[in-house]
């Protein structure tokens, strides 16, 4: 059945127009030929999972919600969800919310009603539960005294009746060096068909009888749990959502969770919620970057003060490291990119190469006597040999990060490329404009000699 929804979609895919190649594995995940592919389906008969290559970059991002909206139209019967390759970390669904507790019925109740929010939410197209409220299952409903009557025990019913359904071993046949078991049971059409199923009949081997189904009992279809899932070894509900392209899994997630507070949907007693997916990617990233980031302030700040035996120089290189975290937040809010983990870590190189210019120009000034005296005049004319540097540097910089943003798809490498590129232009601004409003500011009013192992030892009498 898989198999023939997989022959069907990729028709009516292909119908859409801009499809070049369809690759399909039926049963399993996709071998993993990207970076940040999850293979989390093994042998799973109800899952298909193809890969789609299109004629062009630009039909690939018009096909994504175009297919998906024809595929969910034509494919009722089938979750179906398409995605573009993209940069990140692997995450198996955008959304994923984890419940904790004891009853695996007040799981199943919780689950529902958070997959409910979710489903509700514009950008969702799919939601999934990992503990479903029941799976069908038939049942044969034995009526022992009418069986002891007939000569059957409830042990020789079921042992009958599993014959019949999964079959019993007849032989075997050798393949090579593998030895296969040959099974008999009845064709599929039969195993398949639940009024074949209900019409099985048992044969009493003493009186050589047989005996209908009907007349020892009756099949009832009742519903059983799926499955208890397991997180950390505490059982949970998981429940997943899957989103539209172009959205953002933790916007959506927070505003699904600001819903249910404003309908006073609290959890019970005893059961509480974990956050997964992309949120909790992200959450991981961030949190490791932060580890780090007090260690890498604290050298920043003691390499500037011993490089220039100023705490004040060094604390106007510290303003430009907050205009440059303004510089690309603000680059990233023109474009229109979201603030990711990337967003960070371009804020982490755009404050170094901002304090890279900043103290070429710091030293440019302080490397003239009169300019290190709080001289305006010299001040500018030192300002001035080094632009001709800071402009080159940040030319060649924004160059570099240019094809990134122009011809590089996804949200991955062109966020992170317009907050250096962005910002860059901005702090060259900053250190030819910032660095010496900000030195004769400081400097205004003192006259004492001062030592830098940048310039040397100041001549006798010319005030620093």
């Amino acid at each position: 059945a898989t198999t023939q929804a997989a022959r069907d979609i990729e028709d009516d895919l292909r119908e859409l127009g801009g499809v070049d190649h369809v690759s399909w594995l039926m049963g399993g995940s996709y071998p993993a030929v990207y970076y940040n592919l999850v293979m989390n389906q093994d042998r799973s008969s109800h899952y298909a999972h193809a890969v789609v290559t299109t004629t062009s970059p630009d039909r690939t991002k018009t096909l994504l919600n175009e297919a998906q909206r024809t595929l969910d139209r034509l494919h009722p019967g089938a979750q179906i969800v398409v995605r573009q390759f993209s940069q990140g970390p692997p995450v198996v669904a955008d959304i994923e919310y984890r419940i904790f507790g004891p009853s695996i019925e007040k799981l199943q109740e919780l689950g529902d009603r958070y997959r409910v929010a979710l489903q509700q939410h514009p950008d969702v197209i799919h939601t999934q539960i990992t503990m479903p409220r029941g799976e069908p299952k038939l049942f044969f409903e034995a009526d022992e005294s009418e069986a002891r009557i007939s000569g059957l025990e409830l042990a020789e019913l079921a042992s009958q009746l599993e014959s019949s359904i999964e079959g019993v071993v007849g032989g075997s046949i050798i393949e090579d060096l593998e030895r296969l078991p040959v099974r008999i049971r009845y064709p599929d059409e039969h195993r398949a068909n639940l009024e074949s199923i209900t019409s099985t009949v048992f044969t009493d081997s003493g009186l050589d009888r047989w005996l209908s189904a009907a007349s020892l009992g009756e099949f009832v279809l009742k519903p059983e749990v799926g499955g208890i899932s397991r997180f950390n070894g505490e059982r949970t509900n998981t429940v997943k959502a899957y989103l539209r392209n172009g959205s953002l899994p933790i916007d959506v997630s927070r505003e699904v969770l600001a819903t249910l507070e404003a309908d006073r949907f609290e959890l019970p007693a005893g059961y509480r919620i974990g956050l997964g997916g992309a949120e909790e990617q992200d959450g991981e990233a961030t949190g490791g970057l932060a580890q780090f980031a007090p260690i890498l302030v604290v050298l920043m700040i003691a390499t500037l003060v011993l490089a220039f035996r100023s705490v004040t120089y060094a604390a106007i290189l510290g303003g430009v490291a907050i205009f440059s975290l303004g510089l690309a937040l603000l680059s990233t809010w023109i474009i229109g990119f979201p603030i990711s983990f990337n967003t960070i870590l371009g804020t982490l190189g755009l404050i170094g190469v901002a304090l890279n210019d900043s103290i070429v120009v710091l030293a440019s000034i302080r490397a003239s006597p009169k300019a290190a005296a709080g001289d305006r005049e010299a001040i500018v004319e030192a300002v001035m040999g080094c632009t001709r540097h800071v402009l080159a540097t940040t030319a060649t910089t924004i160059g570099g990060f240019m094809p990134l943003l122009l011809f590089v798809g996804g949200d991955f490498w062109p966020s992170l490329a317009i907050v250096l590129a962005g910002g860059i232009a901005g702090a060259s601004l900053v250190a030819l404009l910032f660095i010496p409003g900000a030195y004769i500011l400081v400097t205004s009013g003192k006259h004492q000699q001062l030592k830098s192992p940048l310039i040397g030892t100041a001549s006798e009498g010319v005030p620093t």
